[in-house]
């Protein structure tokens, strides 16, 4: 998460408090602002989690782009 700006952790950390709270009370015990803005940290959350991954899996595919290029060098 160091790559993270400031306002990302907040929202965040936002997010989880949130979540605590919809374990803890129940969504129908919300208020609905709370409410409105668990479901767009929500996405914000799956944003980032699809990014990182994206991200990950295309570095991980250069990666092994380049190990081949080195093994069919070596061949």
């Amino acid at each position: 998460m160091h790559d993270l700006d400031h306002d990302e952790e907040e929202k965040i950390s936002k997010f989880f408090h949130l979540s605590l709270s919809l374990l803890l009370r129940g969504f129908d015990e919300m208020e609905m602002k709370d409410r409105l803005e668990l479901i767009k940290l929500l996405s914000f959350m799956m944003n980032i989690v699809f990014d990182k991954m994206y991200l990950r899996m295309n570095d991980l595919e250069e990666r092994v782009a380049s190990l081949e290029l080195q093994v069919n060098k070596k061949k």
